[in-house]
């Protein structure tokens, strides 16, 4: 740390307010045409199965995600939810590990070899999209099972290149998926996520 002469210890969370218990009801304080829009959104009424949220840092994009994860648990959807942050951007598919070990019946695929190996220092090359592929195709299969199911991304603008590989992938193959994105602006996103989130509200 700038202005000390020794390392200093840090601590990463390892649990979030995204990982609420089923039961316990979400209260937000206005936002009421957004909760609607949202809410109208999940039952079928718009033809995109994305929704950004958007708005600079905040402006209570968190608790209206939180209160919309909230409702759909109530209404019976199986909930994803991702949380980004600064440090997780370093290391690939860090935002996806909790979800996954709910997922995988704590079983965490990301540190089965079979999928990840060298993850951790990520390269492009032919043996690393072998693995990305092989956790796909696992992570579509357990998935396909879950009836109506939201994945909800807060601070997307802090996502990993292949944890958008792998949510892009998912959203494509996954007809009982929807996918709720909070970013904050101004943010940059890779030219292939902005193209996949132009047809989203």
């Amino acid at each position: 740390a700038k202005g000390f002469a020794e390392p200093l210890p840090c601590w990463l969370p390892r649990a979030d307010a995204s990982f609420l218990p089923a039961e316990v009801k979400v209260s937000l304080v206005g936002r009421t045409t957004e909760q609607e829009r949202l809410l109208h959104w999940l039952q079928g009424g718009e033809q995109a199965r994305k929704m950004v949220v958007e708005g600079p840092t905040g402006s209570g994009k968190s608790s209206l995600l939180a209160k919309i994860r909230s409702d759909a648990v109530q209404k019976g959807w199986t909930i994803l939810p991702l949380l980004a942050d600064p440090l997780s951007i370093r290391t690939p598919l860090q935002p996806w590990r909790r979800p996954l070990q709910l997922l995988f019946q704590e079983q965490d695929p990301l540190e089965q070899d079979e999928y990840t190996g060298s993850f951790g220092i990520l390269r492009a090359d032919q043996e690393n999209e072998q693995r990305m592929n092989r956790l796909k195709a696992a992570v579509t299969r357990q998935l396909q099972e879950k009836g109506l199911l939201l994945i909800c991304v807060d601070q997307a603008q802090d996502l990993d290149s292949a944890s958008w590989n792998l949510l892009l992938h998912l959203s494509e193959a996954l007809e009982n998926l929807w996918v709720l994105i909070g970013l904050s602006k101004p943010c940059t996103l890779p030219s292939r996520v902005q193209e996949a989130l132009q047809s989203a509200p």
